[in-house]
């Protein structure tokens, strides 16, 4: 069995076959859309197939690369593992100890920190699905050569393979989530939201046809603030900017803590705000595009974002 943290505060996010990343809300079946494929800064057109959460980073994978995604500014990295994940992958996970595994025609595990590779072993006649852990165990939508679906578990060391029960036609997407018990997932079919259950592979609908004429490719569980939108400036916070003293002002209520981001989404500073106004030197930094964040206390997370200097 392996160790796989539970998160607090989630929700679940998810790929669509347009690219778009949405938020989706089991609680009364609908979605936002809260990162647009359109909004990936990438030199080419890139197809993804399914999206994870590792450890503070969101990951999407191709059929055969892995890219790391900026939830702030969408830009889209690629992450070099040599000859690539290699075969067809449809699936991608993370354990929350620093590992995204893979499943395609065999599962793979990648330290998302060394970038270091592992094959753990192959399912032959099965094609692997969407991936997902749920009680510390692997679980796999795969489908035989004949198309028939079936939930599987998995091992990973020493690598064993069984099979739960059959699914009903294509599963693309699972997820674990706080609203369901320790047996349960949710899974995407065509535009519909299901309830599966691991220890039989049964499933029920959620909610139906609530994702328009969209397909999930994947989901994954996620923090609420993973992605948080722009905003106004009068809503909760007021940014200007001195060119000419290069410094940027925050206009915010005290208690708030404030956070400055590159457009590669890497902190800059980050305080508690004290006094009504907040000047940030500007001076060290190199221009480009930066983005404010406020979080409130044990409220939500609101992000401005702003020109450089």
């Amino acid at each position: 069995m392996i160790a796989v943290h539970a998160y607090s505060q989630s929700t679940i996010y998810a790929l669509t076959s347009h690219n778009d990343i949405i938020r989706i809300d089991p609680s009364n079946c609908s979605y936002q859309i809260v990162i647009p494929g359109s909004q990936f800064s990438s030199p080419y057109f890139i197809d993804f197939t399914d999206i994870a959460y590792e450890q503070g980073e969101l990951y999407l994978c191709t059929t055969s690369l892995l890219y790391k995604i900026n939830p702030v500014s969408g830009q889209v990295d690629f992450i070099n593992l040599g000859n690539g994940i290699s075969g067809i992958v449809n699936g991608l996970t993370g354990d929350q100890n620093g590992n995204l595994y893979s499943s395609g025609q065999d599962l793979k595990r990648i330290n998302v920190s060394n970038v270091l590779l592992e094959e753990l072993g192959t399912l032959h006649h099965w094609t692997q699905g969407d991936i997902e852990f749920i009680n510390g165990k692997l679980y796999v939508a795969a489908q035989d050569a004949d198309g028939n679906g079936a939930l599987l578990e998995i091992q990973a060391s020493p690598f064993i393979v069984s099979s739960v029960g059959p699914l009903p036609d294509r599963i693309y997407g699972m997820t674990k989530h706080h609203s369901l018990s320790n047996e349960q997932l949710f899974a995407s079919k065509d535009s519909s939201l299901l309830i599966l259950d691991v220890t039989t592979g049964e499933t029920v609908i959620h909610c139906s046809n609530i994702f328009d004429d969209i397909t999930i490719y994947g989901m994954t569980l996620a923090p609420n603030n993973l992605h948080v939108s722009d905003i106004s400036e009068s809503d909760v916070f007021t940014v200007f900017q001195d060119f000419d003293k290069q410094q940027l002002f925050i206009e915010s209520p005290a208690n708030n803590q404030y956070c400055l981001y590159n457009s590669l989404g890497q902190e800059i500073t980050c305080s508690f705000l004290s006094n009504p106004t907040t000047i940030i030197d500007m001076s060290p930094y190199s221009s480009g595009v930066f983005y404010v964040r406020i979080q409130q206390p044990n409220g939500p997370v609101y992000q401005k974002k702003i020109v450089s200097y």
